[in-house]
């Protein structure tokens, strides 16, 4: 057979599958374009108007005019490729973005494979392109959705999960964002080769933890708190919500999806505001000892002291009609002794109510007057240092600060077996600072809040939290004790004004 009864064969047989091809890529909406290498004439389909929106007709049959308008960004890339192919390859498979009709470029998928003649030397190039925009734009949306949910968990959740769920209904974890390894210390692949996500449930919970891993076979979902023991050993709090994956065709739960808060510091906070309810309550019930044991002081006070030194006046009084002379002058005289001893005992009542000082002179005179006072009843002697004091302060403050001195000389008058204390009182800025030391017996501060609440020591630092400071109390047994209070002389409101009033000028 000659060479040209084999063209003749050959080149309908070639033209009769291009047509296919042609008719192929224009059912699936494809561009089919043919390349001469040696003249740059292009031929492209009708499927160009599917993928760019130009009919055939209106570009022109050159290769130039395909390649201007890819994106300047991929153009070099495109480039490059295709060089490649042509220097030795049979094929090419691009993706990049390409000026359509409407100005906007699209993303394209672009195939290809080289022709070569007898010699190896490439001579046309035939390929297909496709408009993928749409599916870029669903990745690209995908992909935001992606990113949305991420930062959402972010700021719910601490981390999110996904567990793989056995028949058996054993929960194993697939994978977990990075806040998994910062709340637990492992990650995803340290639980795993321990034997899953439950290894480190503390023991105390294991139990209830495994028994609603379990109810998930129902493919309910739900809310739990546990805690976790850390990679370093540390308890931690979590909260874990869940949400089973059902699978119709197996007919049960396959994949579990969660969110993970740590709630360490809730609950630390939440077991602080328990030990303060109960602090309030056990003061509270003090406080109503400590009220009642006033009263019945001052009754005994009053009926035992005042009521016979008044029974004993109306005596006196009565028998001064019946008497003349020296008698009667004895017996007024007795009478106004009796008067006066009447009103040191009531001033006395008074003062221990509370000193009429305080409130008309301030928080200095009436600290001067209650250590002395404190000197002469019990012999202790106290050094009074103060500084800043030339001012008044909020009642509370003053009341506060008044009490906490009168408590702490109180314990060491009854405790201390102490000679000396020192009182000093002093303002540093905006807090009124207190200091009570004795050099006496001490005692142990733990054994004593262990034995429970006492009504000075937890006075006088409730009387401190109350305005928002701070009390200590440092003591060694035989090495004395050591009262520090710390007092905000200005409350929030008051600070807020003065930041006004300094911000105005004024």
């Amino acid at each position: 057979m000659g060479d040209h009864d084999q063209f003749c064969q050959v080149e309908p047989a070639r033209r009769d599958s291009e047509e296919r091809f042609r008719i192929a890529a224009e059912v699936m909406d494809a561009l089919v374009y043919e390349i001469d290498l040696r003249t740059d004439r292009a031929f492209f389909s009708s499927g160009l108007r599917a993928v760019l929106g130009f009919r055939p007709e209106e570009v022109p049959p050159e290769a130039g005019w395909w390649r201007e308008r890819i994106h300047p960004d991929d153009r070099p890339g495109v480039a490059a490729r295709f060089e490649t192919a042509l220097a030795g390859g049979r094929s090419y498979d691009l993706e990049y973005r390409i000026l359509n009709r409407r100005g906007d470029y699209a993303h394209v998928w672009d195939r290809g494979r080289v022709v070569r003649d007898d010699r190896g030397q490439a001579i046309r190039v035939i390929g297909g392109t496709v408009n993928i925009t749409r599916r870029k734009q669903a990745e690209e949306a995908l992909k935001e959705s992606e990113e949305r949910h991420r930062l959402l968990s972010e700021l719910t959740s601490d981390y999110t999960y996904t567990c793989s769920v056995e028949p058996d209904g054993t929960a194993r974890l697939e994978s977990a964002t990075p806040g998994f390894t910062r709340v637990t210390g492992y990650t995803p692949d340290e639980v795993e080769a321990r034997g899953g996500w439950i290894s480190f449930v503390h023991p105390d919970d294991l139990p209830g933890t495994i028994k609603r891993t379990q109810s998930l076979l129902s493919g309910a979902g739900g809310m739990d708190e546990v805690r976790i023991i850390t990679k370093t050993g540390q308890t931690r709090w979590i909260r874990y919500s869940y949400r089973p994956i059902w699978n119709e065709a197996r007919g049960r739960v396959v994949r579990l999806l969660g969110a993970v808060q740590d709630i360490t510091e809730r609950k630390k906070a939440e077991s602080q505001l328990q030990e303060y309810a109960q602090r309030l309550q056990a003061l509270s019930r003090r406080l109503l000892q400590v009220q009642e044991a006033e009263r019945r002081h001052l009754a005994r006070e009053l009926h035992d002291e005042v009521a016979q030194a008044l029974t004993a006046l109306m005596f006196t009084l009565d028998m001064t009609p019946q008497l003349e002379g020296a008698a009667l002058r004895d017996t007024l005289s007795q009478a106004q002794g009796l008067v006066r001893d009447l009103t040191t005992r009531v001033r006395d009542l008074s003062l221990r109510l509370r000193p009429t000082m305080l409130d008309d002179l301030g928080l200095l005179p009436a600290l001067v007057w209650l250590c002395q006072r404190y000197t002469a009843q019990t012999r202790v002697q106290v050094d009074f240092q103060h500084h800043g004091l030339g001012r008044r302060f909020r009642p509370e403050v003053e009341t506060a600060a008044y009490r906490i001195v009168q408590e702490a000389l109180t314990n060491v008058a009854r405790h201390a077996r102490a000679a000396a204390a020192t009182v000093r009182v002093w303002l540093d800025r905006q807090t009124l600072c207190l200091k009570i030391e004795d050099r006496g017996a001490g005692f142990d501060p733990r054994a004593v809040r262990s034995a429970g609440p006492t009504g000075g020591l937890s006075g006088m630092q409730e009387r401190a939290v109350l305005l928002g400071g701070r009390l200590v109390v440092e003591s060694v047994p035989g090495a004395g004790t050591c009262v520090t209070a710390e007092l905000p002389v200005t409350d929030e409101e008051e600070d807020k004004r003065n930041d006004r009033d300094a911000a105005a000028g004024r």
